[in-house]
């Protein structure tokens, strides 16, 4: 597992009284923590018998970048490829001919026919200094014994053939695979996002064996049911052996559990996880939003595993530090869970308690050992998660003292002002009652005074927590 990216693959309750913040087991909770509220959700649409960038752009995004159209050579559809920003580094729209292989040109589909050429009909507008690239290569026993090449660096407004005879190293051989991919931008240089290539009709001439679905006229919907506020593999499983988190029946609590199947994705790795947070670029990421550092999460949990298999659950606290503009892992811990035919109770403990605190919660649970190359997950092991708590210390007056702080005009209209020691804080918050973050500043030096800008909250009671290098501190204010 990892965040977003990826990047990636992460509520606040106050005491609103005047009295110092003490955070109890009914503080903040993890969104929909019993599975009880699902919904139907369409990701993006697939091509059938192509594989595209569509997977790594939604999740480095939120967006895919190779899409359906009308605006077609002939036929009710194309296949649209854009080249959009991603994280620290641009992502081409990629259509390929052949699931994707870890050994460059290692993919295809069986073909054994022997063509002259290739002819696609295309559309291009490249940024400046881009071009598209479409490679057909042809292969015998894993060997290219022959293939075309074609680049456009032009912009082509209407549907326009462009043809690149095959070149055949072994003449007379007949190939056994056939792997075609195609850019929206140049692989191998580094061009400003933007670039977008509509492709229609692939067409191998001198031959009456084509490549399936080459009008782009059939496509798959990614369309699952997905548990509401969680992040789920199903989208990376879809396509390969089916999804693997699912609404059970089986509950422990309430109508439904999530039930964790572990399966396989179209490269043939089994996963099967859920998370509150997101999968980056560099692992796990993101969660709940806390003011104070959690004791523990706990759940409920079967587990039917597959061998040797052993299910994961993960529980990450951390905070953003301003100085260095990045995240900072505070507290991970990981603890593997025993097979069980009944619902049994878990926890997962943390042990950061310091200042400044942690300020978001991930929990994260696999079916298998997504973490251990040596023992991999076992496609089938089942997991079924139910009714996620998290518990707070009871009280933290070892880091909270007496509120030094006071905030005016209050009632407030367009701006506040904190008064205290304003010197010693290096971050302040503005909340709803219910916990939700507004407004957050940090401090990388001390500040003079402290002024913030609240003309665009609604009227209404809001709560303020001020971090300092040694202390929390919080307390109330209204907008008129």
């Amino acid at each position: 597992m990892r965040t977003t990216s990826a990047s990636r693959f992460l509520a606040i309750a106050v005491i609103v009284t005047g009295l110092c913040l003490a955070i109890t087991g009914k503080a903040q909770q993890i969104e929909n923590s019993g599975f009880e509220n699902w919904s139907q959700i369409t990701f993006f649409e697939e091509p059938d018998s192509f594989y595209t960038s569509n997977m790594q752009a939604y999740f480095t995004t939120g967006v895919p970048n190779v899409s359906k159209t009308t605006d077609a050579h002939q036929g009710n559809f194309a296949a649209r490829m854009e080249t959009i920003p991603g994280d620290g580094e641009n992502i081409p729209g990629v259509i390929l001919l052949g699931n994707p292989g870890s050994m460059g040109l290692s993919g295809g589909i069986p073909y054994a026919g022997l063509p002259d050429s290739i002819r696609v009909w295309l559309k291009y507008t490249p940024v400046p200094g881009d071009s598209a690239v479409i490679g057909a290569f042809f292969k015998y026993e894993g060997d290219v014994i022959g293939m075309a090449y074609l680049k456009m660096g032009d912009s082509i407004d209407t549907y326009t053939a462009v043809e690149s005879q095959i070149g055949w190293w072994l003449p007379g051989t007949n190939p056994d695979t056939l792997l075609l991919i195609m850019f929206s931008s140049n692989p191998d240089a580094l061009t400003p996002p933007g670039s977008v290539l509509l492709l229609d009709d692939i067409e191998l001439t001198g031959t009456t064996e084509q490549i399936p679905n080459n009008g782009f006229e059939d496509w798959t919907a990614l369309d699952l049911e997905e548990p509401d506020d969680w992040f789920t593999s199903n989208v990376m499983t879809f396509f390969g052996t089916g999804v693997g988190i699912t609404k059970d029946t089986d509950a422990y609590d309430g109508i439904y559990s999530a039930k964790i199947t572990n399966q396989a994705n179209m490269e043939g790795d089994v996963m099967s996880f859920i998370t509150n947070g997101e999968i980056g670029e560099s692992g796990p990421e993101g969660g709940l939003a806390i003011l104070e550092n959690p004791e523990k999460v706990t759940f409920y949990y079967k587990y039917y595993p597959v061998n040797t298999d052993t299910a994961l659950a993960l529980g990450m606290l951390s905070r953003y530090d301003a100085f260095t503009g990045s995240t900072v892992i505070c507290d991970s811990v990981m603890v593997k869970l025993p097979p069980t035919e009944s619902w049994t109770f878990f926890e997962v403990s943390f042990n950061y308690s310091g200042i400044p605190p942690a300020d978001t919660l991930l929990f994260a649970a696999a079916a298998g050992m997504i973490d251990d190359s040596l023992n991999p997950p076992q496609e089938g092991s089942m997991l079924w998660i139910d009714k996620v708590a998290v518990e707070y210390l009871v009280a933290m007056p070892d880091i909270r003292g007496n509120n030094l702080f006071s905030v005016y005009p209050n009632p407030a209209r367009d701006k506040i002002c904190f008064q205290g020691p304003v010197q010693a804080v290096r971050q302040v918050e503005i909340l709803t009652v219910d916990g939700r973050a507004l407004l957050s500043r940090d401090f990388i030096s001390p500040p003079e005074r402290i002024i913030l800008n609240i003309s665009e909250i609604n009227s209404g009671l809001y709560l303020y927590r001020i971090v300092t290098d040694t202390q929390i501190h919080s307390g109330k204010f209204s907008r008129r």
